[in-house]
């Protein structure tokens, strides 16, 4: 957890900026997913945030890929493999 401030108008009648306490968001799955889909699924996810931060809810366009930090569960072999390579492109 850490503290995050959610900015005022994220939802209705919401006036103020809100400081609160915040989680990442994760996705998880088994370790025995196939590495290709667990790359795939990660790749999809990450790059369809902005996406779905314009149609769905408002707080997802909270989410600054810029700040992702490290996760305090092992990652599954295919999404390490699409997160090395996205670190690679930047």
């Amino acid at each position: 957890m850490r503290g995050v401030t959610i900015p005022a108008d994220t939802y209705p009648g919401q006036v103020q900026d809100v400081a609160t306490i915040g989680v990442d968001r994760l996705l998880i799955g088994s370790s025995g997913l196939d590495e290709g889909l667990a790359y795939d699924l990660t790749r999809v996810f990450i790059e369809s945030l902005p996406l779905v931060s314009a149609s769905l809810h408002t707080s997802f366009r909270l989410t600054n890929l810029d700040q992702a930090s490290a996760t305090p569960i092992p990652l599954h072999a295919g999404a390490a493999r699409y997160y090395r390579e996205r670190e690679l492109t930047r």
